[in-house]
């Protein structure tokens, strides 16, 4: 997946952003509580680490990425949300192709 060097994008999301993301579009697919995702992606996170890579943890908001959608005149979609997160990647320095999940962009994407 990553090399040693590599830093890895992780989206964060505080429990009241968890809420609205599991209500999105495709959101379903996702885990059913803050508290299964929050274990599930903080263990993605340590083996992340255990295995060398370096992670970048950004906790996103909800509210940002409509604000983000409303600018850029699109609708809240699969796509959409894989642009805003490749535009948040950039702006911390990592590329998208290393970001881990959650974010509901593909619903096969939640493995």
């Amino acid at each position: 997946m990553s090399t040693s060097s590599s830093v890895v994008f992780l989206p964060w999301f505080g429990p009241a952003d968890y809420i609205c993301l599991r209500q999105m579009k495709e959101g379903d697919y996702l885990p059913p509580t803050y508290q299964d995702w929050l274990t599930r992606a903080v263990a993605q996170a340590m083996d992340l680490l255990a295995s060398g890579c370096s992670a970048q943890i950004v906790n996103l908001k909800i509210e940002d990425y409509f604000d983000w959608l409303h600018q850029h005149c699109l609708p809240d979609t699969a796509e959409a949300r894989a642009q805003y997160l490749s535009h948040v990647a950039h702006e911390v320095g990592c590329e998208v192709e290393n970001m881990c999940w959650p974010w509901p962009v593909r619903p096969n994407a939640a493995a």
